[in-house]
C-alpha cells in the first residue's frame, strides 16, 4: 500500500495560530466563574424558599418507583432507609 499523502498546511494558518499563545483560563478565572455559579444557585434557592413548599404530586413522586432494578435484599440497611425516605 502506498503511504498516505501529508496534509497541506497553509502558511497563513500556521502564522496565525502558532503566533498566538493558547488562551486558557487561569485558576482565578475558574474560581470566579465557580463563585458566580454559587451566587446564582443561592439566588434561585432563596427565591424558592421564600414561600411555602408546594404539596408533592403523587403521580410525579411515584413515577420512578418501578425503575429500581436492585432487589431490596441486595441493599444495605442504610440504603434501604434512604430508599424508604424516597418512597414515602
Amino acid at each position: 500500500a502506498a503511504p498516505l499523502p501529508r496534509p497541506v498546511v497553509h502558511r497563513r494558518w500556521q502564522r496565525h495560530h502558532l503566533a498566538r499563545p493558547l488562551r486558557r483560563p487561569g485558576p482565578l478565572a475558574i474560581f470566579d466563574l465557580y463563585g458566580q455559579a454559587l451566587a446564582t444557585g443561592r439566588r434561585v434557592l432563596d427565591g424558592l424558599l421564600v414561600g411555602p413548599m408546594p404539596a408533592p404530586e403523587p403521580a410525579i413522586r411515584q413515577a420512578l418507583a418501578p425503575a429500581l432494578l436492585t432487589p431490596n435484599a441486595a441493599l444495605t440497611v442504610e440504603q434501604r432507609e434512604w430508599l424508604d425516605v424516597l418512597r414515602a
